[in-house]
């Protein structure tokens, strides 16, 4: 079975991919010659780019970290519901973001695909706290990143940790440090599912 890729402002085929190896697939960056698209097969994540006319292969990279929360689910995904290629890449045309529900985030060079920064949010802030996957998509604005994470103040299925909070972190796109983190405060119980 094919997936047909189709841009995303014209509704206008951009390519067809295997399902078996494409699995699910996002959108499209419009301000680039080249399409980019999250990505997996059963055991790896992908970030791949591929030519708008012929939808030919430009780059595939196997990116994922095999960081799973709590030790639940498998590399690409938490269930049988969903899996880490859920969220939509973004790009300047000096990189493309990738941000998979697992918490890795990565920059890559838009012309090969080579990576310029990685890091996992889990990581770094903890295990999520979510019913189901994480699957927020980075925004780029103004020469930074912006990555929001909504999740329960509460253990779920033994992941992540009681009184989590919510935030919004602002990353710099060119070395994928945190300038900021805001917490949402909230008085809300149980708020993210």
């Amino acid at each position: 079975d094919q997936i047909e890729i189709v841009h995303h402002a014209t509704g206008e085929p951009v390519a067809r991919v295997s399902q078996a190896n494409a699995g699910l697939i996002n959108r499209d960056i419009a301000r680039m010659e080249h399409g980019v698209l999250e990505s997996f097969t059963m055991q790896q994540l992908l970030a791949m780019c591929l030519d708008r006319n012929t939808g030919a292969v430009y780059w595939s990279h196997n990116v994922g970290s095999g960081y799973q929360a709590g030790g639940a689910g498998t590399p690409t995904q938490l269930d049988d519901k969903s899996n880490y290629a859920s969220p939509s890449p973004v790009a300047d045309g000096k990189r493309v973001v990738f941000l998979y529900g697992n918490g890795d985030l990565m920059a890559l060079a838009p012309e090969d695909g080579h990576k310029l920064w990685s890091r996992n949010l889990q990581k770094d802030y903890g295990d999520f706290t979510m019913q189901w996957t994480y699957s927020a998509s980075p925004t780029l604005y103004q020469n930074k990143l912006y990555v929001p994470v909504q999740q329960r103040d509460q253990i779920v299925h033994g992941r992540g940790k009681n009184g989590n909070e919510c935030f919004l972190l602002c990353i710099d796109p060119d070395s994928g440090q945190t300038v900021w983190r805001h917490v949402r405060p909230s008085n809300a119980k149980m708020e993210s599912l």
